[in-house]
């Protein structure tokens, strides 16, 4: 099957190209640039440069490409590509195909005051959450507000809209850096969220028109940036309640496709909503590592076959992302280091470095290198 997989920059494109191309699907990466991660793999049949996805011509640059190519099917990785696609498919059918919930359903999964009004109303915890109507209002709302806080940005914009501040004299500066940074005023302006102190962890699933075929989970051990982000190190478990609300919000959404429905644990065990990844989310290889191949069962219900696993329960296995901050996490955090090294060099632990597909581990290591210089010289850690 002639499969194009969207987003070749991102690490854990290369994760979906992998596994794809080891079930003998001849995979096409699509990029906005030559030279991308995943297109080095190789399981990668060749790279097709498209425009941006918000220049006017991406659309019809894209269309073409799918019938140029014959693609069988399309497998969008980014927020970008499956905001856009969402509202493309019907014109992707025509010569492709595509698994992916209605347009509408990604939005509210995209947008964290939506999420967190659904969540509201089907009784799933989430932080208490404010919207500053404008920046004037920082101050007013800053004296009722209970500290620590975090800043985030209310649409998932593919950058790390956040910042986090620990007392109430922080927090109008912070936050005017942060909508200047990001360009974000009237409607984008980013809300207040209440710090809630735990481990991350994610339910993954796949969904057929609303049925729940396959689900998973993982903890996070490391995260970049330490204070919060993405992934470096994470392992498989089983919380019975991040099942119950995760599988709550993909019912209520009735969704289609792939998802992770992310919470915070707090330190009661009590979990709390913290977003819906309508997207392949970037620890998806630690899934594939341990037999759940979600990018292969998104094929499967694309051929009309029902995949059905269990969750992970009794397996235990950690995953790490050596180069892509996990070795930057322990420069940062001395007391990690060793936990760090212990992780890259034990077997046991899968990582992503593949000596059976040099070309992106070379790439990775590179960059490594040219942020690790960047640090030595600036002091600062530069993703």
């Amino acid at each position: 099957m002639k499969i194009l997989v969207s987003d070749g920059n991102y690490t854990h494109t290369l994760g979906v190209v992998r596994a794809l191309g080891k079930e003998c699907h001849t995979v096409y990466v699509m990029s906005h640039r030559p030279g991308s991660l995943a297109a080095l793999s190789k399981y990668c049949a060749d790279e097709i440069i498209v425009p941006k996805y918000e220049l006017p011509e991406f659309n019809q640059t894209f269309l073409d490409i799918l019938k140029q190519y014959q693609i069988d099917m399309v497998m969008p990785v980014g927020a970008k590509a499956n905001s856009i696609m969402s509202e493309l498919q019907d014109e992707i059918r025509l010569c492709s195909d595509i698994v992916i919930a209605e347009a509408s359903k990604i939005d509210v999964a995209m947008s964290k005051e939506k999420t967190y009004a659904l969540a509201e109303k089907i009784g799933v915890p989430y932080p208490k959450t404010f919207y500053p109507l404008n920046r004037e209002e920082i101050s007013v709302l800053g004296a009722t507000l209970k500290f620590p806080l975090v800043i985030k940005g209310k649409q998932e914009a593919g950058v790390n809209v956040i910042d986090y501040v620990e007392h109430h004299r922080d927090l109008l500066g912070k936050y005017h850096a942060l909508c200047e940074k990001h360009n974000l005023e009237g409607s984008l302006l980013p809300m207040l969220q209440e710090y809630i102190k735990g481990y991350g962890c994610g339910f993954f699933a796949l969904y057929d028109h609303g049925k729940c075929c396959v689900t998973f989970q993982h903890r996070r051990i490391r995260e970049m940036p330490p204070s919060g982000g993405r992934s470096v190190a994470a392992e498989t478990g089983f919380n019975p309640l991040v099942a119950e609300y995760g599988k709550q919000i993909l019912d209520a959404l009735q969704w289609h496709g792939l998802a992770m429905v992310e919470f915070k644990v707090d330190e009661s065990g009590r979990p709390f909503l913290m977003e819906i990844n309508a997207k392949l989310w970037g620890s998806i290889e630690l899934a594939i590592s341990a037999g759940v191949n979600f990018p292969q069962m998104m094929v499967d219900l694309h051929l009309g076959k029902q995949p059905a696993i269990d969750v992970c329960r009794k397996s235990k296995l950690r995953y790490t992302w050596p180069f892509n901050g996990d070795i930057m996490y322990g420069m940062l955090r001395p007391k990690a280091m060793c936990g760090v090294i212990k992780d890259t060099l034990c077997l046991r632990v899968k990582n992503n470095c593949q000596l059976s597909d040099i070309r992106p581990t070379i790439k990775m290591a590179g960059h490594f290198a040219k942020t690790f210089v960047k640090y030595c010289v600036h002091g600062q850690y530069e993703s």
